[in-house]
């Protein structure tokens, strides 16, 4: 649970942040760049911690200071523009919005749940066949865990990581934090 407070804190930093910068857009827009923003804060922010105290649940937490710090300087800063009156969607239907967003993020999640980790009577079973690429992602995950920066890989001592691993980095940011490995992989793929 903590692990999935740690994602909702990111999320509203960065939707504190978009508020700031997009106030003369619609709820929607700001909404929708603020959720990006804080997958973004989540990526990056623990990363940069990492190559002075390791990837911990230490550099985990001093990434969220800093992005509570962000969003609130964001805050500051707008808090004497005004925010344009508009409704939630702008000039889009809220019929348009429900018949797209709604049943794309429901079927990303059922895939997400199906087809990446599912535990079925005591064994893992995935449902995608990308070559390894799962197993690929698994070790990142799970060898950022405490690891030195820049990381190394986990089959391969000694040589740097030279894979886009900041993706699994948010992974390893939930593990951290007593997230389950599946769940966490399912949520943020879902997000992403």
């Amino acid at each position: 649970m903590t692990a999935f407070m740690l994602l909702a804190a990111y999320l509203c930093c960065g939707a504190l942040i978009a508020d700031a910068l997009f106030r003369n857009k619609c709820a929607l827009i700001r909404l929708w760049f603020g959720l990006c923003a804080g997958l973004i804060l989540l990526m990056w922010l623990p990363a940069a911690f990492a190559f002075f105290m390791d990837f911990t649940r230490a550099a985990t937490l001093c990434g969220l200071g800093a992005a509570v710090l962000m969003a609130a300087a964001a805050q500051l800063l707008a808090r004497k523009r005004p925010r344009t009156a508009q409704s939630f969607t702008g000039s889009m239907p809220i019929w348009l919005l429900l018949v797209l967003i709604v049943p794309l993020l429901g079927l990303s999640a059922y895939l997400q749940y199906t087809h990446t980790l599912r535990y079925v009577d005591g064994a893992l079973h995935v449902g995608q066949s990308t070559y390894g690429d799962l197993c690929l992602h698994l070790g990142i995950a799970t060898g950022l865990q405490n690891a030195a920066f820049p990381p190394e890989y986990t089959i391969l001592p000694g040589t740097l990581l030279g894979y886009p691993f900041l993706s699994d980095s948010m992974v390893t940011s939930l593990l951290l934090l007593g997230g389950d490995l599946a769940a966490s992989f399912a949520v943020t793929g879902t997000l992403m």
